[in-house]
């Protein structure tokens, strides 16, 4: 399952999240999972909410993804960069914000592990 990969890595710290998310499948099947499943999920299992809100907040990184709760009750979902700080979507409900951050950080994550590897191969 790929919403507990926060939840093992945080339990085992020996392992990458990226490593975690390549044992799930996705990589394979990236391409027909979307939001809409993870919601599915959030809704059946709210404890995922904690853990990627967490997951945003501990990040350390001048680009990447993030997911919080605003001053207004809103969650929103943006990117940051060491430009600008993008909202993507502002949401009441905070199953479908979190859904909506988890693509786009697992996606991110496969990109970049893409990108990793294509510049290590050429070394």
């Amino acid at each position: 399952m790929i919403l507990n990969i926060i939840e093992k890595y945080y339990n085992k710290r020996t392992i990458s999240v990226c490593s975690l998310l390549k044992e799930t499948g996705y990589f394979e099947t990236y391409n027909i999972i979307n939001e809409s499943d993870f919601f599915i999920e959030i809704k059946k299992n709210p404890k995922y909410i904690d853990q990627w809100l967490t997951w945003s907040e501990s990040k350390r990184t001048k680009n990447g993804y993030y997911f919080q709760k605003n001053d207004k009750g809103k969650y929103i979902v943006g990117f940051l960069n060491s430009k600008e700080n993008l909202i993507i979507c502002s949401f009441s409900n905070i199953e479908k914000a979190c859904a909506k951050f988890v693509k786009l950080e697992i996606e991110e994550i496969r990109k970049n592990s893409i990108i990793y590897l294509a510049h290590s191969r050429k070394k």
